[in-house]
C-alpha cells in the first residue's frame, strides 16, 4: 500500500470513528442526528482535507486544525439543520479542541504570530456576533454566539482576511439555505395537497329511526245515573277568599356599578434564535461552519 493511500484511509477512518461519538453526545443532549450520515460526511470531509495537504496546499503543521474543525462541524451542522439547536455539549468543547490544534500548529511551525492572530480572531468574531444578537434579537441564537468564538480563532489563525470573508460567505450560505427551505416546502405542498371536504350529495344518507305504532285512546266510561244524582246532592262549603298580605315596599333600586375594564397587556412576541425569511426559520450555524471550513481549507497565512 502506498503512503498516500494509507494516509487517506487513516484520515477517513478518523472521521468515521469520531462522528458516532459526537452523535451519541448530541443524542444525550436532546438533539439526535443520523449516525450513518454523520460518519459518512465526516469521513468525506477529513479525506478532502488530507487530500488538500497531500497536494501541497499548506504545510503539514496546519493539518490538525481543519481535521478537528471537520470533526466538530459536521455533527453540529446536522443538529442545527434538524433541531434548530447548537447544543453546548459540542459548542463548548470546541474551544479546548480547536485551541489545542492551533497551539500544535503554532509550535509546529506557525510561530507565535499564529497564536496571537487566533486569540484576536476569537475575540473579534465572538464580540461581533454578540453585538449583532443584542442589536437584532432573533437574528442569532445563543448557540451561534457561543460557537463564533472558537470559529473566530480558526479564522484568525488562517489570516486576517478570513474573518471578513467568512462573514460574507456565511450570509450567502444562509440565504441559500433559506431558498432551499422555501422550495422544499412548496414542493411538499404540491405533492401532498390539503384534503378537501366531501360534498353533501355524496355523503351516505342517515337511516331514519323506526316509528312504533301509537295505541288508540280508549273512550271514557259513561257514568251511572244514580251515582250522578248522589254526587249532585252533596253540598260543599263555599271557600272564602283569604286576605292577601299587603306587599312590602321595595327599596329604591340603586344603579349597579360595574368596574371599568382594564386593557390587558399583550405579551411581547418571542424571538426565535434563527433568521427568518418568508416566514421560515433558517439556522445560521451550518452556514457559519461551512464558511469557516472553507477558509481553513484554503488559508491565506500558512
Amino acid at each position: 500500500m502506498s503512503p498516500t493511500i494509507f494516509v487517506l484511509t487513516t484520515a477517513a477512518a478518523t472521521g468515521a470513528v469520531t462522528a458516532p461519538a459526537a452523535a451519541w453526545a448530541l443524542g444525550r443532549a436532546g438533539a439526535p442526528i443520523p449516525v450513518r450520515r454523520a460518519a459518512v460526511l465526516a469521513a468525506a470531509g477529513v479525506t478532502v482535507v488530507t487530500t488538500r495537504w497531500l497536494t501541497g496546499g499548506w504545510p503539514g503543521w496546519w493539518l490538525p486544525v481543519p481535521v478537528l474543525l471537520t470533526v466538530v462541524a459536521v455533527p453540529l451542522a446536522l443538529a442545527d439543520l434538524r433541531h434548530l439547536r447548537l447544543p453546548d455539549v459540542l459548542t463548548l468543547p470546541a474551544y479546548p479542541l480547536l485551541g489545542a490544534a492551533i497551539g500544535a500548529a503554532a509550535l509546529g511551525g506557525g510561530g507565535l504570530s499564529l497564536a496571537v492572530r487566533a486569540a484576536a480572531g476569537a475575540l473579534l468574531f465572538g464580540t461581533a456576533h454578540a453585538l449583532v444578537a443584542r442589536a437584532a434579537p432573533g437574528s442569532l441564537g445563543a448557540g451561534d454566539v457561543k460557537l463564533s468564538g472558537s470559529l473566530g480563532a480558526v479564522l484568525g489563525a488562517a489570516g486576517w482576511p478570513a474573518l471578513a470573508l467568512a462573514a460574507v460567505l456565511a450570509a450567502l450560505f444562509s440565504l441559500a439555505i433559506a431558498v432551499a427551505y422555501s422550495i422544499s416546502r412548496r414542493s411538499r405542498v404540491r405533492t401532498h395537497p390539503a384534503p378537501t371536504s366531501q360534498p353533501a350529495d355524496s355523503a351516505d344518507p342517515t337511516p331514519e329511526p323506526r316509528r312504533l305504532p301509537v295505541p288508540a285512546a280508549r273512550p271514557a266510561p259513561t257514568p251511572h245515573p244514580v251515582s250522578v244524582a248522589a254526587a249532585a246532592s252533596v253540598r260543599h262549603p263555599t271557600p272564602t277568599p283569604s286576605a292577601r298580605p299587603a306587599p312590602a315596599p321595595h327599596p329604591a333600586p340603586y344603579p349597579a356599578r360595574h368596574p371599568a375594564p382594564t386593557p390587558s397587556a399583550r405579551p411581547a412576541p418571542a424571538h426565535h434564535p434563527t433568521t427568518r425569511l418568508g416566514g421560515h426559520r433558517v439556522p445560521h450555524g451550518p452556514a457559519l461552519l461551512a464558511a469557516t471550513w472553507l477558509c481553513a481549507l484554503f488559508p491565506g497565512a500558512p
